[in-house]
């Protein structure tokens, strides 16, 4: 998932069709703008890393996208306030009260100044596997 402040020198950059599953423990969704760029072959990349049973960390607006690969179906998640009507559609519980939550694989958070929360909850989630 691309990371808009982050220079592409700090970090090996792999497309995603060569990605594999082994490459990976935890798939990171930052907020803002990212869920706009969300396409089918990202929605089923989703579904396919949970199913490999690999943890779904979405923070601000990322809760969108993972709704829309239907992976919030009986979870409670986090996220910013847009998310709501996505989240529930989709057969999930949203609350603003919840800074960030761990459902199984799925780690959301609320807001970015909710990060060092969401970072404890997903290497919680990374210690429980």
């Amino acid at each position: 998932m691309p990371f808009q402040e982050i220079p592409d020198s700090y970090y090996r950059i792999i497309k995603q069709e060569d990605l594999r599953m082994d490459d990976f423990d935890i798939l990171f969704m930052p907020g803002a703008f990212n869920p706009w760029q969300i396409t089918v072959l990202h929605r089923d990349f989703l579904r396919d890393a949970y199913a490999a049973g690999k943890i779904i960390g979405a923070i601000c607006h990322a809760p969108i996208p993972v709704a829309a690969a239907d992976l919030v179906r009986g979870k409670k998640c986090a996220g910013w306030l847009a998310c709501e009507p996505s989240i529930k559609i989709m057969g999930g519980e949203y609350s603003w009260d919840w800074s960030a939550v761990i459902d199984g694989q799925l780690v959301s958070g609320r807001v970015p100044m909710d990060v060092p929360e969401f970072v404890d909850a997903m290497t919680e989630a990374l210690l429980r596997q």
